[in-house]
């Protein structure tokens, strides 16, 4: 709030959302009607005449301006304070309390006089004096907006964000005024202008998010699909949360294989996903996906070992769905390794209780891990068969888990599918923040296309990773 100005006191700190505000007092009314009405008199007494005669002789005496200014606002006398602020303001050698007495006559003039003008030059000059003072320049960023004047908008936030520089003001802030000024250019169409002032703010703050994200919605819409990857790649290195950057990841595979056609890249980045979030059976069903798909690729060479790990990756979601919904995945187990052993006899165990597909196991909300501690009275045994009142200790009990996922409560035996498929996914090789992607990938927009005889574009040093460590 507002405080008025007193003996001994400092100016306040008269931010427009802080200012006197948005109620005059009955005073400042009777004050403004007077104006309007063109019997305005000034709230002169003798004390004011005292008071004016010693800032006259010595215009050092602040004592005397406060409290001058405490009797033109306690009668309510807001055309004289913004007259006595705005005097005052050149003569004061702190550009801090320069911007402040400007903002305090702004106030007067805004709530007094309903002067755009004149309140505007006073926003303009306190953000002249101290370019740092958020107060003023929001104050004056929002009557510029509220007028719908872009082009003055862009000339303060262009000056404001010159005159910073050697001023050498926090960084943060800088970014700030670069962002709207990127943000001021996008609701203009000038895409291009917009993405140079988000680079510009990211220069000096690159752990704006906010900032990224507005870059990779311009390359979207756009149609530029390898910025687009880039700025997912930023967003993730400037994220701390796991599992934003686990969204993110997962985000970013699924634009590499549909936008990008690289389902090697797609792969490599679920497989970063995991790093963050190693028990998301989502990521784990669409790597499987996935593995499969590429493993029908003509002349890949590793189909053998993608079909392998596709399979075991759809065997371990079967034991960790609920149990009515396993009986899909190992399907689809058997379909990529028909003698993966440990998926024909959980296999069997559903069949043995009638669970098919559309009949329901005991316990059909649990999972198999969930129940392989469990005591029971029939499960199958490792060859398919059923052994009664035997504890849970078939093979589909006994399989390594992947990373993440709770592990079972019984014995584990060797299981190199498993085995390998968790090496794999844990490979050390596997960076979940690429640092190769920088600020440099923020390319301009531009409507031309490239010419017919322009060389390609050379493959990005995170491409030619992903068809590495796929």
């Amino acid at each position: 709030m507002h405080s008025k100005l007193g003996h001994g006191t400092e100016p306040a700190l008269n931010e427009r959302d802080a200012t006197p505000a948005a109620a005059p007092a009955p005073q400042a009314v009777q004050a403004v009607q007077a104006v309007q009405q063109g019997g305005y008199t000034p709230a002169l007494d003798q004390h004011a005449f005292e008071l004016i005669a010693r800032i006259k002789r010595n215009h050092g005496d602040i004592e005397a301006v406060h409290a001058l200014a405490a009797h033109y606002e306690t009668h309510g006398d807001l055309p004289s304070l913004a007259n006595l602020m705005e005097g005052w303001a050149p003569t004061l050698s702190d550009d801090r309390r320069a911007a402040d007495a400007y903002l305090h006559a702004a106030w007067a003039v805004a709530n007094a006089l309903g002067d755009r003008m004149r309140e505007r030059a006073l926003y303009e000059r306190a953000v002249e004096r101290f370019p740092e003072h958020p107060g003023a320049l929001a104050a004056l960023e929002d009557l510029l907006r509220s007028a719908g004047d872009d082009a003055g908008l862009e000339r303060v936030l262009t000056q404001t964000a010159q005159a910073l520089i050697p001023r050498l003001a926090d960084p943060r802030l800088r970014a700030g005024i670069h962002q709207r000024l990127g943000q001021l250019y996008e609701r203009q169409g000038a895409d291009s202008r917009a993405i140079a002032q988000y680079r510009a703010a990211l220069e000096l703050d690159g752990s704006s998010t906010e900032v990224i994200a507005a870059a990779r919605a311009i390359y979207q819409r756009s149609g530029k699909a390898g910025p687009v990857a880039d700025m997912y790649e930023l967003e993730i290195a400037a994220t701390e949360q796991l599992d934003q950057q686990a969204a993110l990841l997962r985000a970013l595979a699924q634009h590499r294989r549909d936008a990008l056609a690289d389902l090697d890249g797609a792969v490599l980045t679920l497989r970063r996903a995991l790093k963050h979030a190693p028990a998301d059976l989502a990521t784990l069903e669409r790597l499987a996906e996935w593995l499969r798909e590429r493993s029908q690729r003509l002349g890949f060479e590793a189909a053998g070992a993608d079909r392998m790990r596709a399979a075991e990756l759809y065997f371990q979601l079967a034991r960790y769905v609920p149990r009515r919904e396993a009986h899909a995945r190992l399907l689809a187990c058997l379909e990529l390794e028909p003698g993966h052993s440990r998926a024909r006899a959980m296999l069997a165990e559903l069949a043995a209780y009638g669970a098919g597909e559309s009949a329901r196991p005991p316990d059909a909300h649990l999972s198999q891990a969930e129940l392989e501690g469990k005591v029971t009275g029939r499960y199958a045994s490792e060859n398919g068969g059923l052994d009664a009142g035997m504890p849970m200790t078939t093979a589909a009990a006994t399989t390594a888990t992947v990373p993440g996922l709770a592990p079972a409560a019984v014995p584990q035996r060797a299981q190199p599918e498993a085995d390998e498929l968790e090496a794999w996914i844990n490979d050390d090789e596997i960076e979940s923040i690429d640092d190769d992607v920088g600020l440099e990938r923020m390319v301009p927009i531009t409507e031309r296309p490239p010419p017919p005889d322009a060389p390609s574009t050379p493959k990005r040093t995170s491409s030619a990773r992903s068809r590495r460590w796929s």
